[in-house]
Protein backbone atom coordinates (compact mmCIF):
# COMPACT_ATOMS: atom_id res chain seq x y z
CA UNK A 1 0.00 0.00 0.00
CA UNK A 2 1.21 3.52 -0.57
CA UNK A 3 0.44 5.23 2.47
CA UNK A 4 1.84 3.38 5.23
CA UNK A 5 5.23 4.76 4.97
CA UNK A 6 6.98 1.78 3.39
CA UNK A 7 9.00 2.05 -0.43
CA UNK A 8 6.82 1.07 -3.25
CA UNK A 9 7.50 -1.71 -5.00
CA UNK A 10 8.99 -1.00 -8.51
CA UNK A 11 6.10 -1.78 -11.04
CA UNK A 12 7.23 -3.57 -14.65
CA UNK A 13 6.80 -1.95 -17.94
CA UNK A 14 4.64 -3.59 -20.48
CA UNK A 15 7.78 -5.64 -21.90
CA UNK A 16 8.01 -6.98 -18.40
CA UNK A 17 11.92 -5.02 -17.63
CA UNK A 18 12.17 -3.05 -14.77
CA UNK A 19 11.56 0.74 -14.91
CA UNK A 20 14.74 2.83 -15.95
CA UNK A 21 14.26 5.55 -12.95
CA UNK A 22 13.63 4.87 -9.48
CA UNK A 23 10.48 4.51 -7.59
CA UNK A 24 8.79 7.67 -6.41
CA UNK A 25 8.40 7.24 -2.14
CA UNK A 26 5.48 8.43 -0.71
CA UNK A 27 5.58 11.54 1.35
CA UNK A 28 7.20 11.00 5.02
CA UNK A 29 4.88 11.88 7.67
CA UNK A 30 5.88 14.67 10.04
CA UNK A 31 7.02 12.31 12.86
CA UNK A 32 9.02 10.45 10.27
CA UNK A 33 10.81 14.11 9.32
CA UNK A 34 11.39 14.58 13.30
CA UNK A 35 12.88 11.14 13.76
CA UNK A 36 14.57 11.81 10.79
CA UNK A 37 16.18 15.24 11.64
CA UNK A 38 16.76 14.52 15.80
CA UNK A 39 19.12 11.47 13.76
CA UNK A 40 20.65 13.83 11.50
CA UNK A 41 21.29 16.35 13.89
CA UNK A 42 22.71 13.79 16.55
CA UNK A 43 25.19 12.28 14.54
CA UNK A 44 25.99 15.89 12.88
CA UNK A 45 29.77 17.55 13.69
CA UNK A 46 29.49 20.73 15.78
CA UNK A 47 31.30 22.88 13.47
CA UNK A 48 28.99 22.23 10.67
CA UNK A 49 26.47 23.25 12.96
CA UNK A 50 27.46 26.99 13.15
CA UNK A 51 29.16 27.19 10.01
CA UNK A 52 27.33 30.17 8.58
CA UNK A 53 27.99 32.06 12.47
CA UNK A 54 31.14 32.60 13.82
CA UNK A 55 33.36 30.28 15.66
CA UNK A 56 32.78 31.79 19.11
CA UNK A 57 29.25 32.23 18.99
CA UNK A 58 28.57 28.86 17.93
CA UNK A 59 30.25 27.88 20.99
CA UNK A 60 28.41 30.11 23.24
CA UNK A 61 25.05 29.14 21.95
CA UNK A 62 25.08 25.16 22.96
CA UNK A 63 27.50 24.03 25.19
CA UNK A 64 28.68 20.55 25.26
CA UNK A 65 26.57 17.44 26.33
CA UNK A 66 27.58 16.96 30.06
CA UNK A 67 29.44 20.18 30.69
CA UNK A 68 26.56 21.65 33.00
CA UNK A 69 27.03 18.77 35.61
CA UNK A 70 30.59 18.96 35.45
CA UNK A 71 30.50 22.34 36.16
CA UNK A 72 28.43 22.22 39.24
CA UNK A 73 30.43 19.22 40.67
CA UNK A 74 33.43 21.64 40.13
CA UNK A 75 31.22 24.56 42.14
CA UNK A 76 30.55 22.55 44.73
CA UNK A 77 34.44 21.24 45.32
CA UNK A 78 35.38 24.61 45.52
CA UNK A 79 32.52 25.75 47.90
CA UNK A 80 33.71 22.94 50.38
CA UNK A 81 37.56 23.19 49.85
CA UNK A 82 37.11 27.29 50.44
CA UNK A 83 34.12 27.91 52.32
CA UNK A 84 35.24 26.71 55.81
CA UNK A 85 31.85 24.86 57.02
CA UNK A 86 30.38 24.22 53.35
CA UNK A 87 28.22 21.36 54.85
CA UNK A 88 25.79 24.00 56.54
CA UNK A 89 23.87 24.49 53.52
CA UNK A 90 22.65 20.95 53.46
CA UNK A 91 19.56 20.07 55.01
CA UNK A 92 19.98 15.94 54.67
CA UNK A 93 20.86 14.07 57.43
CA UNK A 94 24.59 13.62 57.95
CA UNK A 95 25.99 9.89 59.62
CA UNK A 96 27.69 10.17 62.89
CA UNK A 97 31.67 10.32 62.71
CA UNK A 98 31.67 7.39 65.20
CA UNK A 99 29.42 5.07 64.76
CA UNK A 100 29.73 3.02 68.23
CA UNK A 101 30.04 6.25 70.01
CA UNK A 102 26.81 4.73 72.74
CA UNK A 103 27.55 7.96 75.06
CA UNK A 104 24.48 9.75 74.06
CA UNK A 105 22.09 6.91 73.62
CA UNK A 106 19.35 6.57 75.60
CA UNK A 107 20.02 9.53 77.70
CA UNK A 108 16.78 11.97 78.32
CA UNK A 109 16.59 14.80 76.16
CA UNK A 110 17.48 17.93 78.35
CA UNK A 111 14.84 20.17 79.23
CA UNK A 112 11.20 19.24 79.76
CA UNK A 113 10.10 17.11 77.07
CA UNK A 114 6.51 15.68 76.60
CA UNK A 115 5.28 13.05 73.81
CA UNK A 116 2.10 11.69 73.37
CA UNK A 117 2.14 7.95 72.40
CA UNK A 118 -0.05 9.23 69.65
CA UNK A 119 0.24 11.51 66.79
CA UNK A 120 -1.34 15.66 66.86
CA UNK A 121 -3.78 14.65 64.75
CA UNK A 122 -5.27 11.71 66.99
CA UNK A 123 -5.24 14.23 70.18
CA UNK A 124 -6.76 16.95 67.72
CA UNK A 125 -10.01 14.52 67.32
CA UNK A 126 -9.62 13.63 70.77
CA UNK A 127 -10.02 17.26 72.03
CA UNK A 128 -12.61 18.04 69.58
CA UNK A 129 -15.11 15.35 70.37
CA UNK A 130 -14.80 15.76 73.97
CA UNK A 131 -15.57 19.87 73.54
CA UNK A 132 -18.30 19.14 71.18
CA UNK A 133 -19.50 16.53 73.47
CA UNK A 134 -19.42 18.61 76.74
CA UNK A 135 -20.97 21.30 75.08
CA UNK A 136 -24.19 19.10 73.76
CA UNK A 137 -24.77 17.73 77.15
CA UNK A 138 -24.34 21.33 78.82
CA UNK A 139 -26.85 22.70 76.24
CA UNK A 140 -29.41 19.98 77.03
CA UNK A 141 -28.94 20.19 80.80
CA UNK A 142 -29.05 23.79 80.78
CA UNK A 143 -32.83 23.60 78.32
CA UNK A 144 -33.80 21.03 81.09
CA UNK A 145 -33.04 23.19 84.46
CA UNK A 146 -34.82 26.11 82.19
CA UNK A 147 -37.92 24.23 82.03
CA UNK A 148 -37.53 23.74 78.72
CA UNK A 149 -37.91 20.24 78.78
CA UNK A 150 -41.19 17.88 79.93
CA UNK A 151 -41.24 14.41 80.62
CA UNK A 152 -45.43 13.75 79.80
CA UNK A 153 -46.12 16.02 82.84
CA UNK A 154 -49.45 17.69 82.69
Amino acid sequence: MPGNGQPQQPVANANGSAPSEPPKRAPLTARERLRAARVLGKYAEPSAKGASSSPSKSKSSKPEFGSGVLDALREADAKKAGGGGGRRGSRLPEAPGNLFDDSKRGMPKEGWTFELPFGVDVFLVLVSFTLITTIMFGTAFLVWKLGGIHFNEY
